[in-house]
């Protein structure tokens, strides 16, 4: 099956078997060359491929780093999907968070990292 053929859920699903083999090159293949990720809501973390590549790539190699990704929970609203994930590393807390992936046509052109325990914080009308 071409990727131009494949739903977004099994575009994710591949991204994140690649991210469980640790294949950066799997891993790299639905995004776009100027993919965006982010820290949500919006702090710039790598911009374009060429930057989660070199994030990614010693990730992948670590015994430390990397983990297994669990997707607990789904939802695509137009170009947006969201998942609902757990990092499991060995010898490390698991990381749940939820993922939205902003797309263009079959590619990954932006990606926001919510971590589920994320606030706002207060704002001077909070009591």
């Amino acid at each position: 099956m071409t990727v131009s053929a494949q739903s977004k859920e099994q575009i994710i699903n591949s991204y994140n078997n690649a991210f469980n083999a640790r294949d950066v090159e799997g891993f790299l293949e639905p995004l776009d060359d100027s993919v965006k990720t982010f820290k949500f809501p919006n702090t710039l973390v790598e911009n374009g491929k060429p930057q989660v590549r070199e994030s990614y790539t010693p990730a992948f190699k670590s015994k430390e780093l990397g983990g297994q990704i669990e997707i607990l929970g789904r939802l695509e609203i137009g170009d947006v999907y969201i998942i609902e994930q757990s990092l499991r590393r060995s010898g490390f807390p698991s990381v749940d968070q939820y993922v939205i992936f902003k797309f263009k046509g079959n590619k990954i052109i932006e990606t926001h990292y919510l971590p589920k325990n994320f606030s706002w914080g207060k704002h001077p009308f909070d009591k």
